[in-house]
């Protein structure tokens, strides 16, 4: 009997130890557990402080996990038991999600609990793993990581209510109908005049690194002339048109340089396929209809491909290159009147010299006078024809945008744009 009682106690003593590995004192209850070493210490940290702030937020945890041993379980045993024995999740439900990836094993898996069952139903994880599960294929771990996060966040904040001041709180009820959101609070997550950065991808479409290059280039280019070129992805426009969006996210979030706010902001939607361009200030004289339209025939294909680094950097380099060359026509068309007039002045001075030296010449009212008489004889007449000119000019192409003109936005400010789908 005591034989039989040793062996238990063994077997809970091991039980414990396996479901330990995480509950050490310098994990205190870290919401991204890396154990396999993915990311950098910097990454980590980033990562880390993101995933804090989002499960604080709206009160259900937002958990990454990385671990090279499964222990014999499934990748959905692993996550399940993880998400258990560490005592995640918020409220008596313990609300919250957890994603486990094994780089070791080249397996991941998600677990929900709580009302993060509700929130994460099967088609939003199908929307999420769609986005996430390429950038481990790619080994792009940080951008896997934080485009999770980054989605995770948007859905908790269309499917809950503000987070109550409770020790845990508890979610709102789901949005059946948009009367039961709060709208100051709804503006709140993208026009809260919180976002700054040349690049906001909320949709999480650009890979760590392309996120930093082209968010160095917009930098340079709006630094460089006083006028921001933006880009914007969100995967909601919350009741909006694109349009509206992309004038709001321009004037709350205080986007333009100079007192005319100059500047010009590209948002597009991949859940919804919508893209918009807004102009501002001085941005709306640089970027006329005309050359909107020759910008948009450039970058909205690489859209339509899935091609979306290649489409904002060529909208970067079209934005460039526009700006660039309007200050100099402008001083090109001055100069070349300048020149005009004052070759004008002196060619008239140069004919009234040459003029005033002609003493000799007489008016002649015809020609008669200087013909010598019988020498001009004509035999023949007939009309030939010579030739024809013909003028085509190109049918406009349907580019399926629409806009143009001048408009206002919600805040009342003046902006110029155009708006499409891909």
């Amino acid at each position: 009997m005591k034989r039989i009682s040793l062996i238990l106690l063994c077997l809970l003593l091991m039980v414990g130890t396996v479901f330990s590995v995480s509950a050490t004192e310098d994990s205190e209850y870290a919401r991204f557990h890396d154990n396999e070493k993915l990311l950098t210490e910097y990454d980590a940290e980033v990562i880390s402080d993101k995933l804090d702030y989002i499960s604080e937020k709206y009160r259900c945890d937002v958990v990454i996990v990385t671990s090279w041993d499964l222990e014999g379980k499934t990748a959905t045993e692993f996550a399940d038991d993880y998400y258990d024995y560490n005592g995640f999740g918020y409220g008596d439900t313990r609300d919250g999600i957890l994603l486990f990836v094994s780089l070791e094993e080249r397996v991941w898996a998600t677990s929900t609990c709580g009302n993060g069952m509700n929130i994460f139903d099967d088609y939003t994880l199908y929307d999420i793993e769609d986005v996430v599960v390429p950038y481990l294929s790619d080994g792009d771990y940080y951008g896997a990581f934080n485009s999770f996060a980054d989605l995770c966040e948007v859905e908790l904040m269309i499917n809950s209510g503000p987070a109550t001041d409770d020790e845990y709180g508890s979610f709102g009820d789901s949005l059946d109908n948009n009367d039961s959101f709060p709208n100051h609070y709804y503006e709140s997550e993208y026009f809260n005049g919180k976002h700054s950065a040349k690049v906001c991808d909320f949709e999480g479409l650009l890979t760590s690194v392309e996120l930093e290059v082209l968010t160095e280039k917009l930098e340079r280019i709006s630094e460089e002339y006083q006028c921001d070129v933006v880009v914007v992805t969100a995967p909601y426009t919350e009741g909006r048109t694109a349009t509206a969006f992309a004038d709001d996210f321009y004037d709350y979030n205080k986007y333009g340089y100079n007192e005319s706010r100059d500047g010009i902001l590209l948002f597009v939607s991949l859940e919804e396929r919508i893209w918009a361009t807004s102009t501002c200030g001085k941005a709306m004289e640089i970027f006329n209809d005309s050359d909107l339209y020759d910008i948009e025939d450039r970058f909205v294909p690489l859209l339509s491909e899935g091609d979306y680094n290649g489409a904002f950097n060529l909208f970067a380099d079209l934005c460039e290159k526009e700006i660039s060359t309007h200050g100099k026509i402008h001083f090109e068309i001055t100069y070349l009147l300048i020149s005009i007039v004052v070759g004008v002045i002196i060619a008239f001075i140069a004919v009234l010299i040459m003029k005033g030296q002609l003493k000799s010449v007489r008016y002649e009212p015809a020609a008669k006078n200087y013909l010598r008489s019988g020498s001009l004889v004509i035999s023949e007449r007939a009309d030939t024809f010579l030739y024809s000119t013909v003028s085509k000019r190109a049918r406009p192409k349907d580019t399926g945008s629409s806009g143009g003109g001048s408009h206002t936005s919600s805040s009342g400010s003046s902006h110029g744009g155009h708006s499409g789908s891909f």
